[in-house]
């Protein structure tokens, strides 16, 4: 900090085909409470526990959970390459009591477990996110490695959204679950106006975590305080 201005994040971000964009973030800590917290609770995650981070850190999804086992003064494992045998044999290693990953490296890991003798016992979560977690990778991995597994639905522009736990991947394959705290998902059709349950439309989030400007000009759609995420989706009965 210098002169009373404090540094910023910037995250290139481009989805899946676009040209990279930088995606500005102020520091909101007020407004990332409330989400960060939610998620917090659900992987039961405390300050201390050893974790592993596998995806790279360059990307939004490492660095974040990378910023935030810091500040919880968690011991963090990572790996320069992410081999399943590897991954299994480190975090009996290690310890690890909660894991971060994305859905090829879940079925990876699942693969390997077939063939290993790693003692797992002390990993009690596991969050998957930045791709989608197809429904039979999800009851896969349950059923190799018991109900740890959570689902954070997301974006750069956004920040964290949604989260499906076990009890969610079971009972509605597929979903990302409801919002976390402090979070509103709103579906909208075309006329940007709020559609009814199970209907596919638009998905909108409004957070203290959005950053939907872009360095060099421009920004992602805004509709009464929601950003757009670029996907379509839908809510069910239960508001997942």
């Amino acid at each position: 900090r210098r002169g009373g201005r404090h540094g910023r994040l910037v995250i290139l971000t481009s989805g899946t085909t676009g040209a990279p964009k930088g995606s500005r973030r102020d520091p909101d800590v007020l407004g990332a409470l409330a989400p960060l917290s939610s998620l917090v609770s659900a992987i039961r995650l405390r300050s201390g526990d050893p974790v592993m981070i596998l995806p790279p850190l360059f990307h939004g999804f490492g660095l974040a959970y990378l910023l935030m086992a810091i500040s919880l003064g968690c011991s963090v494992s990572i790996l320069e390459r992410a081999d399943a045998d590897v991954v299994l044999e480190r975090i009996a290693d290690d310890r690890v009591q909660v894991l971060f990953a994305v859905p090829v490296m879940l079925g990876r890991m699942a693969d390997a477990a077939a063939g290993s003798s790693a003692d797992l016992s002390t990993l009690r979560a596991v969050q998957s996110g930045a791709a989608p977690l197809a429904p039979a990778l999800a009851e896969r991995f349950m059923s190799t490695f018991g109900e740890l597994l959570h689902d954070v639905y997301g974006s750069t522009e956004t920040g964290w959204s949604t989260l499906a736990g076990p009890g969610n991947l079971r009972a509605a394959p597929g979903t990302v679950g409801p919002p976390l705290r402090g979070v509103s998902v709103r579906i909208l059709d075309d006329a940007d106006m709020p559609i009814s349950d199970g209907t596919i439309g638009q998905v909108f989030v409004d957070s203290g975590m959005t950053a939907p400007d872009y360095t060099g000009g421009g920004s992602k759609r805004i509709v009464d305080g929601h950003v757009s995420t670029g996907d379509l989706g839908h809510l069910d009965s239960a508001g997942r």
